[in-house]
């Protein structure tokens, strides 16, 4: 009855065990000492369930999993965040999201054809087509509870987020409390967040001004305090010497230089009922750039309106406590470093994890160096939107539920602002499981991004682009396992005057080259289309490709991407499609969000080219693993197409 409650994302099932003895319960078994009740939600689709322990006789461990368990089910996408989950399912251009709370942050991926009985599914491994959530709570007080005649009660939460369910698993007793069984439905949110700081100076020492690093105090006052202290006296170094620092918000102050020291951590700590994160500020332009796009005092470090910025060393930012959803609750942090229209900015040598919505957000940024970073995160590594005057080199960005490096001109600032002046060059981005790049692992055993295209990790220009990009050089990268190269303007933006060269991509899951001129118009009322021309690509290898989408240049009718050279570039696709699939047409699509996908398999081999003059193709080599029988060039209100060197049958 409970689980009706909830949007058909996956199942829940409960289990006990005494010893090594387990099993799942059944409808409406009793257990003696545990009691179950469940509530729906109000406002929402969901249930809160509260399980009451007054003896462990019978059972001294709660099992619980929740995903499908079904062969012939989509595949889950789960993302964990402490004691909270969310499960991304649905097809790729319907995805829907179900958020979940538990009692317990012991949770793991697990192999869903291994189910027999709990304690087997919880020691499975996530290596499996049927991936299913795992997790288990001791019943047994600790020797510090037993003098505690109150009974243990643990809640799990599931529901479908909207702006008023917001939650976190500290507000699930009270919650219970004071809901009705009748009222209606309601939806709930999760986030807790931790994180791990560590930073390093050489004049102002973070624990001459109180800082633990102790992976438990709070160290974001003390380190503020030394940032302080540093500003008063005109600028200088904050020094964090080797250890964990647990942090909230810390603010930059101009003139700093923040550095972490090897062994040094700054981990983004879990919000708690009275502390958390800085408030997300407002802002009456949110409606034309997702949340986390619109905010950024909601965030592990951040500044504003600031100059003379440098964050260095050897140690790393850990994100562990940050969410990477929409989250608008007070104290919840969704991003590890976030910058508003501040100058002379530099980040070098540091390794991030596990990041949240952004590893960076640069927005409004004049002259920002990244140099050798290594970051491996859950969602966005580096967004940079409406900068100027930026070099990115040398980093590994490894982001397979989002883009790796992307440019973005969104009206984030409340004016239209293009990004330009932008290199990138000698990056290495990818779509390995997050990570196992930093760790050296390097795992390939969860395939899907929510967003159900398979991995992203890519190079990006755009989506948001109610401002455009001008002047863009990239040069001398590696994608590997993910997405490839994206050029979209979609907002009224103009995309122009972009050089790409020297670039090797491998097992790319989707088009390798996608250039999309579009309508969304996700901009102030009355803004005009956007343009995209004096594009060169070239020297690009690419190998081991899906065929699917081949590479796509696509305007939009009445508007044209114009004066695009593609020049010495070889393709190595999968192939194995057939000459009927060389006959579908396209839908236009003109409004929806731009992934290749949103086109359906497209009737060329090689390159889709629509809404197009001026296009120039010299040197191109195709080569194709499985026979396809589709065209290698289909074209579609297209002016002026010259081919040298290149096959077109």
């Amino acid at each position: 009855q409970a689980q009706s409650l909830t949007p058909p994302a996956g199942t829940f099932r409960l289990g006990i065990s005494k010893g090594n003895e387990s099993h799942w319960l059944k409808p409406k078994e009793k257990v003696e000492g545990i009691h179950f009740q469940w509530k729906a939600l109000p406002d929402s689709h969901g249930f809160i369930l509260e399980v009451e322990v007054t003896s462990t006789s019978k059972a001294d461990k709660l099992f619980w999993s929740f995903g499908d368990c079904r062969p012939d089910s989509d595949i889950n996408v789960f993302s964990v965040e402490g004691q909270a989950f969310t499960c991304y399912y649905g097809e790729s251009m319907k995805l829907r999201t179900l958020q979940a709370v538990t009692p317990s942050d012991d949770i793991r991926l697990s192999n869903g054809h291994k189910d027999e009985t709990p304690l087997m599914l919880y020691e499975s491994g996530k290596r499996t087509d049927r991936p299913v959530l795992a997790g288990r709570c001791n019943l047994s007080p600790s020797p510090s509870q037993e003098k505690d005649t109150k009974p243990l009660r643990l809640y799990f939460c599931f529901y479908e987020q909207n702006e008023k369910a917001d939650y976190n698993y500290y507000m699930l007793p009270d919650i219970f409390a004071k809901i009705d069984k009748k009222m209606k439905r309601a939806y709930l949110l999760f986030t807790l967040l931790i994180g791990c700081i560590y930073i390093h100076a050489a004049i102002y020492n973070v624990k001459d001004f109180g800082a633990k690093a102790d992976g438990k105090t709070i160290d974001s006052p003390a380190i503020n305090r030394a940032i302080e202290a540093a500003a008063e006296a005109g600028g200088g170094t904050v020094y964090l010497p080797a250890g964990e620092y647990a942090c909230y918000s810390i603010r930059l102050k101009s003139n700093i230089h923040l550095y972490l020291e090897q062994g040094a951590c700054i981990l983004a700590a879990f919000p708690g009922k009275e502390e958390g994160y800085d408030s997300a500020e407002p802002n009456e332009h949110n409606k034309y750039q997702d949340f986390g796009h619109s905010h950024w005092k909601n965030s592990l470090i951040w500044g504003i309106g600031l100059e003379n910025i440098t964050i260095s060393g050897p140690g790393l930012i850990y994100g562990k406590g940050l969410t990477r959803e929409e989250s608008r609750l007070p104290g919840v942090g969704n991003k590890a470093i976030s910058l508003k229209e501040c100058r002379n900015v530099t980040l070098k040598d540091l390794s991030m994890l596990h990041c949240g919505h952004f590893a960076l957000l640069a927005t409004g940024v004049d002259h920002l160096t990244i140099l050798n970073l290594k970051v491996d995160t859950n969602r966005d590594g580096f967004d940079i939107d409406c900068c100027r005057n930026v070099r990115i080199s040398q980093c590994t960005v490894n982001s397979p539920w989002d883009d790796a490096i992307v440019l973005k001109a969104s009206y984030g600032l409340g004016r239209f602002q293009d990004t330009e002046n932008v290199t990138i060059s000698d990056c290495y981005v990818s779509g390995y499981d997050k990570g196992s790049v930093l760790d050296g692992t390097w795992q390939l055993d969860e395939p899907q991004a929510p967003d159900h295209g398979y991995r992203t990790g890519r190079i990006k220009l755009g989506t948001e682009s109610s401002g455009g990009f001008r002047n863009i050089a990239i040069t001398n990268c590696i994608f590997e396992h993910c997405r490839g190269l994206a050029l979209e303007t979609v907002d009224g933006g103009h995309l122009e005057d972009i050089v790409i060269n020297n670039i090797t991509m491998r097992n790319i899951v989707n088009a390798p080259i996608f250039l999309r001129l579009g309508a969304r118009m996700r901009s102030p009322e009355g803004t005009p289309a956007g343009t995209m021309k004096r594009i060169l690509i070239s020297n690009i290898n690419v190998w081991n490709a899906d065929s699917r989408y081949a590479s796509i240049i696509s305007g939009v009718p009445g508007t044209y991407i114009e004066d695009v050279t593609f020049r010495n570039i070889h393709l190595y696709y999968k192939g194995g499609y057939s000459a009927e699939d060389g006959k579908r047409v396209p839908p236009e699509q003109e409004k929806v969000y731009p992934e290749p996908w949103m086109f359906g398999t497209i009737p060329a081999k090689g390159f889709y080219i629509r809404h197009a003059k001026n296009i120039t193709f010299d040197g191109i080599r195709f080569h194709f693993e499985q026979p396809d029988g589709r065209p290698l060039f289909v074209t579609d209100d297209v002016e002026n197409i010259e081919y040298y060197h290149t096959p077109t049958e």
